[in-house]
């Protein structure tokens, strides 16, 4: 299977709010994020809500300068005109994101959001003090899960959900692994991440249209979709995450739903994540019993190593944040978007 032909690019969010991102994970201080994008701090925190984060925590003046590369000064001018600044765009983005994924749990949000843990936890008791989630979930045992109210998903995804989600005890770790796959592959850019509710929603409408003509099953769907690079292919990609044995019978019946679909939507390949050697072994057992109108098909099929990726994913995201330094002067721009470690 190897895809040759492109497809067309989905829309990229607000530039500007995505370069702002983009920086500061590179390790820019607000300084260095002022000079390369010239915006004010006030706009820059607007976007990343780290001032008004560690203002609500309560902490000086003096400290958030440090914390966050600016001259004090500068600090109490941002806080001049108002008491406290709420952090709206990132209370926002983590609801978004944790209606997407269903639910998420505190650490993986601290990673997409490259937050600390106790911040993130913080910013929990501001959602839940705002009726945006309900009361943090700590069943299955773990790190606890933030979980949108209804009325926050019907907002975030444009219709209401027939069900209130729960973190379901059999299939936690497999909602986990999906946000660990998200957030290697696609972070917070939310348009560059086509999320399993979202797809699964769109089949169901898909369905009920078909129903009474022909079956009205939904088809197999994917774990998510992205657009970024796989081993030097960039377009939108099928993602499947894999973390037990299946039967043959099973097996191939996942993996051949996988690619049939992944062809249907006219994507570039399909990313099959697996953890363990034992499910690696399933997984290419089932490969090599695709039948010939499976194998022969023009498009990408990449089998990786999931528990190998995440931990080099958070390696490098500690490397970048213990290697953080306040020294100002302009950082110049590079592109966040790369292949997987």
């Amino acid at each position: 299977m190897n895809h040759k032909k492109g497809i067309s690019r989905a829309d990229r969010p607000a530039e500007r709010d995505q370069r702002i991102r983009e920086l500061r994970e590179l390790g820019a201080t607000y300084q260095q994020i002022r000079a390369t994008l010239g915006l004010t701090a006030r706009e820059i925190d607007s976007v990343l809500g780290e001032a008004a984060t560690l203002a609500s925590d309560g902490h000086s003046q003096s400290e958030i300068a440090r914390r966050i590369g600016l001259p004090r000064s500068t600090v109490q001018r941002m806080f001049a005109s108002t008491a406290q600044l709420r952090p709206t765009a990132r209370m926002n983005l983590a609801a978004g994101l944790a209606v997407d994924m269903y639910g998420l749990q505190l650490d993986v949000l601290a990673l997409f959001l490259n937050m600390d843990l106790p911040h993130v936890y913080e910013l929990a008791k501001q959602l839940r003090k705002a009726g945006v989630v309900r009361a943090l979930f700590d069943q299955p045992p773990g790190p606890k899960w933030l979980v949108p109210t209804s009325s926050t998903a019907a907002t975030h995804l444009g219709w209401v959900p027939a069900t209130t989600w729960s973190p379901p005890p059999k299939d936690a770790g497999h909602y986990r692994a999906v946000a660990q796959a998200r957030v290697m592959l696609a972070g917070t850019d939310l348009d560059a991440w086509i999320s399993e509710r979202r797809l699964r929603h769109e089949a169901e409408i898909e369905a009920r249209d078909r129903r009474g003509r022909r079956t009205g099953s939904i088809g197999h769907i994917h774990d998510g979709r992205f657009h970024g690079v796989v081993d030097g292919t960039y377009g939108w990609w099928a993602v499947e995450v894999e973390l037990s044995s299946k039967s043959p019978s099973n097996m191939d019946k996942a993996l051949r739903g996988a690619i049939w679909t992944a062809r249907d939507a006219r994507l570039i390949g399909l990313l099959y994540l697996f953890s363990t050697s034992e499910v690696a072994d399933n997984v290419l057992a089932a490969v090599d019993r695709l039948p010939p109108q499976l194998a022969e098909l023009d498009m990408q099929l990449v089998l990786r190593d999931f528990d190998r990726d995440w931990a080099s994913f958070t390696t490098h995201r500690h490397a970048i944040r213990t290697s953080r330094s306040a020294d100002s002067g302009p950082l110049t721009p590079t592109t966040s978007r790369k292949d997987l470690p």
